[in-house]
């Protein structure tokens, strides 16, 4: 032991000389490492400082080229509006504006702009009369940024406005909006007209711009409001509008604000670290900022840095090499005893570090939302975090122990349907050995009304000998996905005001009822339903009412099939229904009967008692076409022809409907062409005083002489016009060869003669303002207003629509007078005689025909007679053929008759031959029919 102990004793000096020299040794080859790291350190510094410098110039050049470029797009945008500024006052100079042709430049003016996603003019009062898409609703602008600038600028030159980014109220878009000013030749406030750009399109230009990931292009307004920002390759939760700026930029704008750089730490935003250079637009004051992220810059030197760091570690690891040379003497005891104190602290290092990994996992899990479900073998619980119980609607303490395939809970399929537990996906991992990933189902939590849908993944985990010892589920909530899923699918198939199937869900269902008619053999009935005078209610009472009516309606007609039959709303006032499983026409006639009656009940809207009816056309499948297009373009035609029939009925497709809506087609055409070749006439049907036989007046009367056809009758043409909206072109030619034709007359023979015309009721619920035109034509004449009558049916006036009584307003004040057509056979009411300035009553031709003086069309006559001159109105009869009747007529007092008595409608120069007969001429002329 002595000999030992003197042996470790003499040792310890050698032990310490060898200690001395390693440390000798350690530090000379630290000092020389230290110095070659501090020398690589420089190296990296520089290389860092010329990375940042390089990104620093790199966006400076890119700030100010997408300025240049946006310059350059709004100088362009600029020209385009001032273009088109002249181009308006070129149109205004013109008697009359086309704003088709207006309609037409600025899409070829927009077109040209690749950038501008809409063109638009505004009035004085901020409405848009020029540009919108014809779909779209009306807009006002009166409201915006842009309208006011241009509207209160002190002087008319007031340049181009460029507004901050808004919601547009067309297109529900953001957009950024320029516009310039339109002046009156007096240089007074005109109008506007602006160019915008949608905000997504700017966006989307930015996207190309590759700046790696973390980079940021950023498009502020004037007042630093965001309008455009791109982020590569991250979110961009940054809303259009805000004006939060980091500290530091605010900063920089401080001293530079027109151009600078500056860092920003990490974003709030997206947790990214940028350097950032700005550049203002000295021209319209929007400024572009470009960032790029520290870490994109650190991967411009780090390869460099690499190398350097490669270099010194190879010159360490080399005199590394030569210390362990020099330190190989080293006693094996020393090593061995090193490497066990080693070998004992890594093994108190692991066993720390597997402690905490557990304590971090157990965490983990119970902190997650996604529910994790440990099973065993027998389907038991053996372990289940908190997100687990409470998407499963119990407590943990519930769920452990607790059978998989528990009566007490519930899963069904995407289809609702409840799933057997061989179905679970505990017993199907357990049945297949194989994983179950993304299965979607619902789970019924018990005291839930709804079930809660999620998503599942399950798969076994095995020992070394590959046998399943546990199965692991997890559990993901998408309830609010799904939810939002099942939102997305109505709003897509479903109308949003009835709730019932849209035009897009009626394809598909149609489509299906084809392929399963001619799958079973069986025919259905397609049912085309439309809302009579459902217009005039809609336009009288306001669009809320019209709304609440097609509400009503639709319940009805929903009520009047069978749960499984199929009604949709096509749009407007068009419903369809879908009739499958048919045995017998009857029983379609039967619906359509029912549908019928119960739309024509009254309804109450703001407590008036209101009606509509219902015009309805079928066709039935495979009868009337075997595809949806021929089977909704029959019932569409039968739909017309339960309309032509006088509405408030149904028809069935025939062949004979398709020809006649060729013929309406063609005539429609046809009827286009007359009017510009000179094929319409006018006759005129004099109106006789009863009480003198002179001739007071005359009612013209459109007569079509067609080249091919010869002289077709108003009531075959005039309908096709209304249809096509014709009527209005035609309404204006008619007036316009009245006013020339009474202009002459009254010159020639009587100052007091008057022409009557007839004015459709779709001229007056057109969406023509007023009739200004009208009456200035009379002044451009020099015809007085009293010389032309306009005639109206007393169904004109049963809407109460505010536009027939703005246009009767402005025929009395121009002194037009106004004539009833036809009264007694429609909706007569003393209130209309009240409300209304009315000159004339015409008696139908219906209550003359069989008058007699012990007739009841007598003391009808009389009664009419009597209650006009009461209220201060004169009375015309219509249809007087013979000599008694207009005796009869006389005698109770009727002031005017007009008939084939005194003459048939007449050419003009006819007509004016028997003005210059006189009364016993024409008593002649008369006399003379009367006996051919």
């Amino acid at each position: 032991m002595s000999g030992s102990r003197n042996a470790l004793h003499s040792a310890s000096p050698a032990q310490a000389d060898y200690a001395s020299k390693r440390r000798q040794l350690f530090a000379g080859v630290g000092a020389i490492i230290a110095l070659a790291c501090i020398m690589a350190l420089a190296a990296l510094f520089y290389l860092k400082r010329d990375a940042e410098q390089q990104a620093q110039s790199s966006t400076q050049h890119l700030a100010r080229s997408l300025v240049q470029t946006f310059d350059g797009m709004i100088d362009m945008l600029d020209l385009a509006l001032q273009d088109t500024v002249d181009e308006l006052a070129r149109q205004h100079s013109q008697p009359q504006v086309d704003a088709q042709l207006v309609n037409r430049y600025l899409i070829k003016v927009k077109n040209r702009l690749p950038n501008v996603s809409f063109l638009r003019v505004t009035d004085a009062q901020g409405q848009v009369i020029y540009g919108l898409e014809p779909s779209a609703a009306p807009a006002n602008m009166a409201d915006r940024e842009f309208f006011k600038q241009l509207r209160d600028a002190a002087t008319p030159d007031v340049g181009l406005a460029v507004a901050n980014p808004v919601l547009s109220k067309v297109s529900k878009r953001w957009v950024w909006t320029f516009a310039r000013r339109i002046n009156g030749p007096d240089g007074r406030f005109d109008g506007t007209v602006y160019a915008s750009i949608y905000i997504d399109d700017i966006e989307h230009l930015l996207s190309h711009i590759q700046l790696g990931r973390g980079g940021s292009i950023a498009l502020r307004d004037r007042d630093l409001g965001l309008i455009a920002r791109q982020t590569f390759e991250l979110s961009n939760p940054i809303p259009i509008g805000s004006r939060v700026l980091s500290n530091n930029f605010r900063l920089a704008l401080a001293g530079h604000p027109d151009e600078g750089a500056y860092v920003a730490d990490a974003s709030s935003l997206d947790s990214v670290s940028r350097r950032h250079s700005y550049h203002r637009s000295l021209k319209y004051g929007f400024l572009v900022n470009v960032g790029t992220s520290t870490d994109a810059m650190a991967q411009a030197w780090l390869p460099n840095a690499l190398g350097v760091g490669l270099l010194v570690g190879m010159f360490a690891l080399a005199l590394a090499v030569l210390a362990r040379q020099i330190d190989h003497s080293w006693r094996t005891q020393d090593r061995l005893i090193l490497q066990l104190r080693a070998h004992t602290e890594q093994l108190a290092q692991q066993h720390q570090e597997l402690a905490g990994k557990e304590e971090q996992q157990r965490q983990l899990l119970t902190s997650l939302h996604t529910g994790i479900v440990v099973h065993a073998t027998n389907t038991r619980i053996l372990f289940c975090n908190p997100a687990a119980a409470t998407i499963l609607g119990l407590s943990q303490a519930q769920m452990l122990g607790k059978d998989a395939i528990d009566p007490s809970w519930c899963f069904v399929d995407c289809e609702g349907q409840a799933l057997a537990p061989e179905a679970y996906p505990v017993s199907l991992v357990l049945a297949s050995g194989q994983a179950f990933v993304d299965m979607v189902m619902g789970v019924r939590v018990p005291g839930e009304s709804e079930l809660r849908w999620v998503m599942i993944s399950a798969f076994a985990e095995r020992d070394d000998a590959d046998q399943v010892q546990h199965v692991v589920v997890n559990f993901h909530d998408i309830t609010e996905m799904k939810n939002a899923e099942s939102r997305v699918w109505s709003e897509a198939n479903f109308d949003a005001l009835t709730k019932l199937p849209n035009r897009r869900l009626f394809q598909d269902r149609i489509g299906q009822a084809i392929k399963q008619s001619h799958r079973d053999h069986n025919r259905f009935a397609l049912l085309f339903i439309d809302l009579d005078h459902f217009k005039e209610i809609n336009d009288t009472m306001g669009h809320d009412v019209g709304d609440q009516l097609l509400i009503e309606a639709a319940q009805r007609i929903r009520a009047t099939v069978r749960d499984y039959d199929t009604v949709a709303r096509l749009g407007g006032d068009e419903f369809t229904v879908i009739l499958t499983e048919l045995h017998e026409t009857e029983a379609v006639a039967q619906v359509a009967e029912k549908i019928i009656n119960r739309v024509s009940e009254p309804y109450l809207l703001r407590d008036i008692e209101s009606y509509v009816s219902a015009s309805i056309g079928i066709a039935l499948y495979p009868d009337d076409g075997s595809t949806q297009i021929e089977l909704t373009k029959n019932a569409d035609q039968a739909m017309y022809a339960a309309k032509s029939s006088g509405r408030q009925c149904f028809r069935f497709f025939t062949k004979p409907m398709q020809e006649a809506a060729m013929l309406r087609m063609h005539m429609a055409t046809d009827l286009r062409r007359a009017l510009g070749s000179g094929q319409i006439e006018l006759h005129y049907q004099p109106i006789v005083d009863l009480a003198t036989g002179h001739i007071r007046k005359a009612e013209a009367l459109l007569r079509w002489r067609h080249p091919d056809k010869g002289l077709i009758s108003p009531a075959d043409f005039i309908p096709v016009a209304e249809e096509t909206g014709i009527i209005h072109e035609l309404g204006d030619w008619v007036f316009h060869q009245a006013v020339l034709q009474v202009k002459q007359w009254t010159r020639k023979y009587d100052p007091a003669f008057q022409i009557s015309i007839n004015k459709s009721p779709v001229q007056f619920s057109s969406e023509r303002p007023d009739h200004r035109d009208w009456i200035d034509l009379l002044s451009e004449h020099g015809v007085p207003g009293h010389s032309i009558t306009i005639e109206i049916t007393e169904g004109v006036l049963m809407g109460n629509d505010a536009r027939v009584a703005k246009s009767l307003l402005q025929f009395r004040d121009a002194g037009v007078a106004v004539a009833i057509d036809d009264f007694g056979t429609g909706y007569s009411s003393l209130s209309y005689l009240k409300k209304f300035d009315i000159d004339f009553l015409k008696i139908d031709q219906s209550f003359t025909h069989n008058l007699r003086e012990d007739s009841t069309e007598f003391a009808l006559c009389e009664a009419i007679v009597v209650m006009a001159h009461k209220l201060g109105i004169k009375v015309i009869a219509e249809g007087v053929e013979t000599e008694a009747q207009a005796q009869l007529l006389s005698r109770m007092g009727c002031d005017f008759g007009q008939g084939y008595l005194f003459s048939p409608a007449l050419a003009a120069a006819d007509f004016e031959r028997l003005l210059q007969a006189g009364p016993a001429g024409r008593a002649s002329q008369a006399g003379e029919r009367a006996i051919n």
